[in-house]
């Protein structure tokens, strides 16, 4: 009977305890959304990076009111609707974020997943080459004129 009486609360244990990853708040961005009116780099299209399979693409949008947002695609999408997975992942926290730059660093803090719970916040450093090229350890992403650019209206951004 009290082996029964334990491996009931050794269940009820994990179900609580994963249970609670599940109703945590994710992590609140530390950064404040501030209006990009700067010249370092260029913002009225994307920057793109190929990845090493040559096929797969990460393209970067900056807007104006200081979000950014990240599609991971296929390579040599030149218009919006050549986009596979657009509307999906605008509906995922994690690929949002804010920029702000300091002289030739530009930051983008924004979530990452959490592995089924609270997503935290992470920061990643881009160095600005100049207002065409970003540089991300040793990745380079180009700038691609591209309009119009997926709306910045989002849900997760305050």
């Amino acid at each position: 009977m009290n082996g029964k009486i334990l491996f009931i609360l050794v269940i009820l244990f994990f179900l609580l305890v994963f249970q609670s990853c599940w109703l945590l708040p994710d992590e609140e961005l530390t950064l404040s959304r501030i209006p990009y009116e700067g010249n370092e780099f260029r913002i009225d299209g994307c920057y793109y990076f190929i990845h090493d399979d040559n096929e797969f693409c990460t393209y970067l949008f900056f807007y104006k009111n200081g979000v950014t947002f990240f599609a991971p695609d296929s390579k040599d999408i030149n218009n919006i609707d050549e986009f596979t997975v657009l509307e999906e992942v605008k509906k995922e926290k994690t690929f949002w974020g804010i920029f702000i730059v300091q002289k030739d660093t530009l930051l983008i803090q924004g979530w990452t997943d959490g592995g089924g719970g609270p997503k935290p916040i992470k920061i990643t450093y881009f160095k600005i080459l100049n207002d065409t090229t970003l540089q991300k350890g040793n990745y380079l992403y180009h700038f691609k004129q591209f309009s119009p650019k997926p709306d910045s209206t989002n849900v997760f951004m305050k």
